[in-house]
């Protein structure tokens, strides 16, 4: 004779077989649904990705719009670098000046100098204060014309990170005035000007053309 104690161990080992069967079988039930479901979202999954993906480039070229460099134009401040050789004049827009045969001369960058950068003439040093002045437009180019004295302005004036390309020119007949009485070294140096200044993006085509420029 089976005992009490017996029958109930052996009920509440059937209890658990059926419990287990029946989660096991909801389980599997819930994976077979959970598996027609995901099949049933794989485009919904594809459409969100791609969603996704177009909200993510959408925001890239904001940020792009953000942080695109802002058109160049002529310079309206600079800064004096001594720490190269040549020393070096950044301007506010990028640009920066070199003057290889004036290499370290204080006067003619204009260190240690009170620059007039709203000058109304031509001023033979520092090279910067006509620069500045011609582009904020105190210096007009019929001054200039009157007053221009290029005795510094040598063949190797060089422009850094130009914002127009010197080579859209021939600079040998350019000049910004008559020659009068200047040396002949002298006046053909003013072609050096109006390179500079074409460089720069404060003179435009037309006004270095006017200025006898031809271009290649």
């Amino acid at each position: 004779m089976i005992a009490m104690s017996n029958l109930e161990e052996f009920a509440k080992a059937v209890g658990r077989d059926v419990k287990r069967f029946e989660t096991d079988y909801t389980s599997k039930a819930e994976l077979e649904a959970k598996d027609y479901i995901e099949g049933k979202t794989e485009y919904q999954i594809l459409k969100y990705q791609v969603e996704s993906l177009v909200k993510q480039t959408q925001t890239l070229q904001e940020q792009l719009v953000l942080i695109k460099p802002a058109p160049k134009r002529a310079p309206m401040a600079h800064t004096l670098d001594r720490s190269s050789v040549p020393w070096t004049i950044w301007f506010d827009n990028g640009c920066g000046l070199q003057l290889p045969s004036y290499a370290e001369t204080a006067t003619i960058y204009g260190y240690g100098q009170s620059i007039d950068l709203q000058h109304k003439e031509w001023d033979a040093f520092p090279l910067v204060g006509n620069i500045i002045s011609l582009s904020r437009g105190t210096l007009t180019l019929d001054n200039v014309k009157n007053t221009v004295n290029a005795i510094y302005w040598a063949e190797d004036t060089t422009v850094l990170n130009p914002i127009k390309n010197k080579d859209d020119y021939t600079w040998i007949t350019a000049r910004c005035g008559e020659k009068g009485s200047k040396h002949q070294w002298a006046w053909e140096r003013e072609a050096n000007i109006v390179r500079v200044m074409y460089q720069l993006g404060i003179w435009d085509a037309k006004t270095v053309e006017s200025l006898g420029a031809v271009r290649r």
